[in-house]
Order: structure tokens, then C-alpha cells, then sequence
């Protein structure tokens, strides 16, 4: 995929083994509530832009509920 991935006020998702390039953007972007939400073994290439750009930007309300593990940032 190119371009990041936003997800906001969600339930029931799962972003699993998927190879992400952002491009001026985050890799992956939280925000709102978010619910039975899990991102796994993704591979997320450094993003681009600026520096305030990060590989998996977990903005939730509730970031405790989202289950994110064995991700990589290149």
C-alpha cells in the first residue's frame, strides 16, 4: 500500500501483514475510540515528510484497547 492508513472510530479491525510506504504522512494513524482494534506483523516503511511523521501513531482515546504488536518500522 502506498500512502498511510487512518483509522478513527472504529471497531472490530485488524491490520495484519500488510506492507505500508506513507508518504507525507504517518505509516498507520489512531484517533477517536477505538474498539477490539489489533495491528499486527505489519511491515511500515520510515515515513517521509516531515519529522513529525511516525511509523504507528497511536492517538486513541482509549490507546490501552488497541493491540499492536510485532510490527516493523524500515
Amino acid at each position: 500500500m502506498h500512502g498511510g492508513i487512518e483509522v478513527g472510530n472504529a471497531s472490530n479491525i485488524e491490520l495484519d501483514t500488510n506492507t505500508i510506504t506513507p508518504d507525507e504522512s504517518d505509516g498507520i494513524r489512531l484517533y477517536g475510540i477505538n474498539m477490539s482494534l489489533s495491528i499486527n506483523n505489519n511491515i511500515i516503511s520510515e515515513p517521509t515528510g516531515a519529522t513529525r511523521y511516525v511509523c504507528i501513531n497511536n492517538g486513541s482515546d482509549n490507546p490501552d484497547d488497541v493491540v499492536i504488536t510485532n510490527n516493523s518500522c524500515n
